[in-house]
């Protein structure tokens, strides 16, 4: 895959940040890094000290934990590795500001819909699916939970009610400019 030096780099700087995160140890970090930034097998050995029989094994360890995975032409796949980090890196970030982020940038674009996900009815209780098609960690899960609670520790049913029969006035109301606009 040939990537762009600033993709490159960023990718350098995600593996750098959460490589104890993907569980790998110093030799495998090091490894990976300078599997990224040369791809002769001569170099790996000299860069990394380590034979190439030992390399390819530690390779195949990281494939077979699928921290990596290879291109049909045998290389890394440097995207697949770029979003498993990327992963990690949203994991860490408070799911809340997760939703104010995407809040504040719909409402630069002026979608009406913010914080769309999707609730998966499971075996056992409901799973949330986020627009990617990802599902919630149950880390995540959890601090949803927690804001739900705050919530509905916070406001009156009378509250709700105000606003639910406002905005649903808002609504009849833009159904029927829609209807006068028609006829």
């Amino acid at each position: 895959m040939t990537t762009q030096p600033s993709s490159l780099q960023q990718l350098l700087k995600l593996l750098l940040r959460y490589h104890r995160r993907l569980g790998l140890n110093q030799q495998q970090y090091v490894l990976l890094h300078s599997c990224i930034q040369f791809d002769d097998m001569d170099v790996l050995v000299e860069v990394t000290g380590l034979p190439q029989d030992e390399i390819m094994k530690s390779l195949m360890e990281l494939a077979n934990c699928k921290v990596i995975t290879f291109t049909a032409d045998k290389n890394i796949d440097l995207k697949h590795l770029h979003g498993l980090l990327s992963m990690i890196a949203l994991d860490d970030i408070p799911f809340r500001e997760l939703l104010v982020k995407e809040f504040v940038n719909q409402k630069k674009q002026k979608f009406k819909h913010i914080g769309h996900v999707e609730l998966v009815p499971m075996n056992n209780g409901i799973a949330v699916r986020m627009r990617d098609g990802t599902y919630l960690s149950i880390a995540r899960l959890k601090e949803l939970t927690e804001e739900f609670s705050l919530f509905a520790e916070s406001i009156k049913e009378e509250e709700i009610w105000r606003v639910n029969l406002h905005l649903l006035s808002q609504l009849h109301h833009s159904k029927e400019e829609t209807i006068d606009k028609i006829v």
